[in-house]
């Protein structure tokens, strides 16, 4: 007969391995969005949790002292991890995000705002598109196998309830607050921030240097010739331009998000596989 106390000693661990995963469907590409009900988030957490706790060591299965002052931090300590795999993965979509407004911007696309119920927000038409082709090129590249790959790597490196050094936990016990400082990635969210940055610069770029080129052009006709009316065709030249540059571009642009994307995600599993090996 199975004993209920067996079945309970595995609630307090279970739970902060739950935690951890559900800081990553805070900012995780598609999984994050507002599309997705947040029953559907909750069982696909439950679900992963429920296939990797049976993976863990032994010695992760142990419960962990259960008292509220010891629990309360641990468990802020699993979402913050979670988070962070997390917000990496979505950086780079950000930025392509932030390329597809300084076109929309620069095209004068800006007036035609809608609403994105995908991040709850208002976008631009061109953010928007260039959000979607990011998206599938994270699933091509198997963007959410390897962000699911990435945290159990997680539990490898840091034990649940290790990162503030819960009593009986193994890792990083001992530790308390420094345990975060040592894991948190904030030279890689620095590199991965000046990466976006790049690449929200090289998916406008293409754009930007038409937009320059027809707005000197506009002025030296308007300037040359003042009885024609150049404001009046203006906007319509540059929309056309800007589209059909964004077209020819489409397949550099693509380029460049790929290769970002795979960088990002390269280091992600590097990060994961170094955690706890960090002084």
């Amino acid at each position: 007969m199975l004993d209920p106390s067996s079945i309970l000693e595995h609630v307090a661990p279970f739970m902060l391995v739950l935690f951890r995963l559900s800081g990553v469907l805070v900012f995780a590409p598609l999984l994050s969005s507002a599309l997705v009900p947040a029953r559907v988030r909750l069982l696909i957490c439950i679900m992963f949790a429920v296939a990797l706790y049976p993976t863990l060591p032994a010695a992760m299965h142990r419960p962990p002292p259960m008292d509220i002052f010891a629990l309360g931090p641990a468990v802020v300590a699993e979402v913050l991890v979670g988070l962070a795999i997390g917000l990496m993965a979505a950086l780079p979509m950000f930025a392509v995000q932030l390329g597809g407004w300084i076109i929309s911007a620069q095209g004068g696309l800006t007036v035609g705002m809608i609403y994105n119920p995908a991040l709850d927000l208002e976008a631009d038409i061109i953010g928007q598109a260039l959000l979607y082709v990011a998206m599938i090129i994270f699933i091509g590249l198997g963007g959410l196998e390897i962000l699911f790959i990435t945290l159990a790597k997680t539990f490898a490196s840091i034990p649940p309830g290790a990162v503030l050094g819960l009593p009986g936990v193994d890792g990083m016990g001992g530790m308390g607050g420094a345990g975060i400082a040592a894991i948190a990635p904030l030279e890689l969210f620095t590199a991965l921030v000046a990466s976006g940055f790049e690449l929200g610069l090289r998916v406008s770029a293409p754009v930007l240097c038409i937009v320059l080129v027809e707005t000197l052009v506009s002025a030296i006709v308007g300037k040359t010739m003042p009885q024609l009316n150049i404001m009046s065709i203006d906007y319509a030249v540059k929309l056309l331009l800007v589209f059909l540059t964004l077209i020819a571009a489409m397949a550099t642009i693509a380029q460049a998000i790929g290769d970002d994307y795979a960088d990002t995600l390269g280091l992600m599993m590097r990060w994961a596989e170094t955690l706890g090996t960090r002084p």
